[in-house]
């Protein structure tokens, strides 16, 4: 299984408030960067994430006990809860870092997420989303597939061949 690293940096926003930055790297980014997007390639499975919170402004800024909460193709936040098959094995590691998996499975779509975090205890959720491109999951049940399909248009036609 693939594994990518992902860093949350929260920074005071100057209307109060927190604004977050998601990079890929440990060193924050130039201010004004965009965030990373997390990709997943077709094809390539399963990726476990692991998403780390870097408070170099010491804000407090900590994960609550539902961390993630997970859709497909929806509007921005997703649902309340993790309502894609896509994600599976949230674990909270610490009150800065959790771990989940996306399965990278079935058709291409985007998975809208929100990190659910605090500070002061305020709420002070972010959402990025990941691009899935998707897969079979299982190259030898994809070929398996199409070698039974294969024996059954050659019956057919020997069928009607006669």
């Amino acid at each position: 299984m693939q594994e990518q690293f992902l860093y949350v940096f929260p920074k005071s926003a100057s209307g109060g408030g927190i604004d977050f930055t998601l990079g890929d790297t440990s060193k924050a980014p130039p201010p004004g960067s965009p965030n990373s997007k997390p990709s997943l390639g077709k094809n390539s499975g399963k990726c476990r994430f692991t998403v780390t919170i870097k408070d170099v402004d010491n804000l407090g800024v900590e994960f609550t006990s539902d961390p993630i909460w997970a859709g497909e193709n929806c509007p921005c936040p997703p649902p309340q809860g993790v309502t894609t098959d896509q994600i599976e094995d949230v674990t909270r590691l610490n009150a800065t870092q959790i771990t989940f998996v996306d399965r990278n499975k079935g058709k291409e779509r985007t998975i809208v997420y929100q990190l659910n975090m605090a500070a002061a205890g305020q709420p002070c959720p972010f959402d990025p989303e990941i691009k899935n491109g998707g897969g079979t999951g299982n190259l030898y049940a994809a070929l398996l597939g199409a070698g039974a399909l294969a024996v059954v248009a050659y019956l057919a036609y020997e069928a009607l061949s006669r």
